[in-house]
């Protein structure tokens, strides 16, 4: 029985357009020289993983083990927290000028870390 069919489809479909994306954007960069595609592209990628994991819970939690929502909920709380990561990376270095980068990617690094000690500890209800 779904438990949010409506949220598991948007999630679904969040993680179809995602994957397709990160695909495109993937085969788009191969061979540029501009590595911001390459962050944006493996950002789509897991930004699907995300989705494809949120909605299994959120569609399918009378049916799986506390174990099992408890493992996909935190992975896809970090999988969140890293598909922000690589955004930000990627719009840093199209947009950054070369000398900033590297304090600039540092920041997005430091944003993944400051977000990722807390997400071993949430659960499907936040908290």
């Amino acid at each position: 029985m779904l438990t949010e069919p409506a949220t598991l489809l948007t999630d679904y479909g969040l993680g179809v357009l995602g994957a397709l994306f990160g695909r495109w954007l993937w085969k788009a960069g191969q061979g540029s020289t501009n590595a911001s595609v390459s962050y944006w592209a493996v950002g789509m990628g897991v930004l699907a993983v995300a989705s494809f994991a949120g909605g299994t819970v959120h569609g399918f939690s009378l049916v799986l083990a506390e174990s099992v929502l408890q493992g996909l909920w935190k992975g896809t709380a970090f999988a969140i927290g890293l598909t922000s990561c690589c955004f930000l990376t990627g719009t840093l270095m199209a947009s950054v000028a070369q000398p900033l980068q590297r304090r600039r990617i540092v920041a997005a690094a430091l944003q993944l870390q400051v977000m990722s000690p807390g997400w071993p500890y949430t659960t499907s209800s936040g908290t």
